[in-house]
């Protein structure tokens, strides 16, 4: 559960995401298991060390949440975000996630001309996370072709800070 207390951060909700367990969505799996399923996002997952060429990160969860009631969201009220579906980095760094929307993403879309914001958690194997979002527009119940792919790069000082995501 998200608990909204004024203003929050996309990281916000994501590190709570993060650390409250799966949520509802047991039937995420089902809903990707095939793999022909629609694409919902594709990547490269990196690591950038101050001065030193980016690495890819192999093995790498990516996770996509999101919560329908995020946009009436009033102070004190609680959400509880969704899984839409999972992915995992391979060698390379490189991700495809695919899924079918949830209905009740379908639903909350539907209100929004068909847009969906989806929140996306990117955990290393290490624990260092770091999160982006991006929009999906859904027609007739079913994703639109991507946009583009959403490179992540996980970027650290000469001393090993992570200085753009957390650590868990």
């Amino acid at each position: 559960m998200i608990k909204f207390g004024g203003a929050l951060t996309l990281l916000g909700v994501l590190v709570v995401t993060a650390c409250s367990g799966p949520g509802p969505s047991a039937d995420v799996n089902k809903r990707a298991a095939d793999s022909n399923a629609p694409v919902i996002v594709t990547g490269t997952v990196r690591k950038a060390v101050d001065g030193k060429p980016a690495e890819p990160v192999a093995g790498a969860t990516i996770t996509l949440t999101w919560s329908t009631d995020r946009a009436a969201a009033k102070s004190g009220a609680t959400l509880e975000p969704a899984i839409v579906a999972k992915a995992t980095t391979d060698g390379k760094g490189r991700y495809t996630v695919r899924g079918t929307a949830p209905q009740a993403l379908v639903k909350g879309a539907a209100k929004n001309d068909g847009i969906a914001t989806i929140s996306m958690l990117v955990e290393a194997t290490n624990g260092d996370f770091t999160s982006s979002g991006f929009t999906r527009q859904i027609v007739n119940g079913t994703w639109r072709t991507a946009a583009g792919p959403i490179d992540i790069t996980y970027r650290y000082d000469p001393k090993g800070a992570l200085k753009n995501g957390g650590t868990q």
